[in-house]
């Protein structure tokens, strides 16, 4: 009851054909007596019989098996929406975190053991899904606190951080020589309290229209992905954890906005989210705003026409990413996904940088990959932007 079942396998025969595929799983006995509370976990991919290959070569995922038994082939291999839904226990999750870095562990020591790579990537997922699912234990301003829970699982983050760091270490011993080892993260992490309803704010705004809603002050919209306005009468929109892209005449299928237009409009959006405030603690709750003018590079005609930076706490809503109007422009935060980073400032959460040789400058993300290839003595593409680091 105590731990999660042996791997079992699963084989589906698809009707009508002599095709057969093949998954496993593993169960957990949450509750066994008057009530029995059984959780199954994702199916995932069978390592010695892929649906199709995971691993590059192929044939890797099935030596994997033959060394250490099955193992999570799920790309996304902590259970998290389980325990938003309370499906599963905290306790339950940390163990399987806690197991699940073990494994991981061993695999890349491994790996650098047999040696034979240039370069070995290893990705570690399990200090991001703690923040994001614990840090409601160490914010006592957070909608979702609970002190008497809090003094059970309020040193979780800290504690998953010192599991990686001994496993630093321990990967830094394997080095020697001309090795080189880098420590990185993409990003921090900050309290996630409230959430902000961008497209229902352009609406107010008098930006983005509902069709067969013409009061701006009340109309919404709960259709997901981006249906349901009137593009006639849309001048901006929103979509993601953050940006707002202009109906552009020329560009956008039923553009509006001229290019006579288009760098007033995206000062006059920029200028009025920079004063937005919750109403609550009268604090603004947008950090920055950034326009194509910050940003370069061959893909920028991507790029949104401006991206919002949160302030430390707030956050696109999951609907408002989604392309819907939720009616409010606030709501709290009651989701157990309490951390996160993604729609906060990024000069509020900056990720770390740690190597085991001198670095010439302040490193930036975009250094990454030029260090790399310089250090393995290849030529850096002329079109990739950042500088060797070492």
């Amino acid at each position: 009851q105590e731990e999660l079942s042996p791997w079992i396998e699963w084989k589906f025969q698809l009707p009508g054909t002599d095709y057969s595929v093949f998954a496993i799983c593993r169960f957990w006995a949450r509750e066994l007596g008057e009530h029995i509370y059984i959780y199954m976990t994702p199916l995932q991919y069978h390592p010695e019989i892929p649906f199709i290959p995971f691993t590059t070569p192929p044939s890797y995922s099935a030596e994997l098996a033959k060394r250490y038994g099955y193992y999570k082939t799920i790309g996304w291999n902590y259970d998290t929406h389980a325990l938003r839904q309370d499906v599963i226990t905290e306790e339950f999750f940390i163990e399987d975190v806690k197991q699940t870095m073990k494994w991981h562990e061993q695999l890349i020591l491994d790996e650098i053991s047999k040696g034979d790579f240039d370069l070995l990537i290893g990705m570690w997922m399990a200090t991001d899904r703690i923040a994001h699912l614990f840090w409601r234990f160490i914010d006592s301003n957070h909608p979702m606190f609970d002190e008497s829970k809090a003094k059970l699982f309020g040193r979780v983050i800290e504690g998953t951080y010192k599991i990686m760091d001994r496993i630093v270490g321990n990967v830094l011993a394997t080095t020697s020589g001309n090795d080189l080892l880098i420590l990185m993260s993409d990003h921090g992490f900050t309290t996630y309290r409230r959430g902000f309803n961008l497209t229902t704010w352009l609406i107010r705004e008098g930006d983005l229209a509902v069709e067969g809603q013409t009061d701006p002050d009340k109309a919404y919209n709960d259709k997901p992905y981006l249906q349901g306005y009137d593009w006639e009468r849309t001048k901006a929109y929103a979509l993601g954890l953050g940006s707002i892209y202009v109906n552009l005449e020329g560009r956008e299928a039923n553009g509006i906005v001229s290019s006579a237009n288009y760098r007033e409009l995206v000062s006059e959006i920029k200028n009025k989210l920079l004063s937005v405030k919750d109403p609550i603690t009268d604090q603004p709750i947008i950090k920055n705003v950034y326009t194509r003018e910050n940003y370069s590079g061959v893909s920028i005609n991507s790029a949104p026409d401006l991206i919002v930076g949160y302030c430390e706490g707030y956050q696109t809503t999951k609907s408002s990413a989604k392309g819907s109007a939720p009616q409010q422009l606030f709501e709290d935060n009651l989701d157990k996904w309490s951390g996160d980073h993604v729609g906060t400032d990024y000069t509020l959460i900056p990720g770390l940088f740690v190597a085991n040789k001198k670095i010439h400058s302040q490193p930036n993300i975009k250094d990454i990959g030029p260090t790399a290839l310089s250090y393995l003595g290849i030529k850096v593409p002329e079109d990739l932007e950042g500088k060797p680091l070492v």
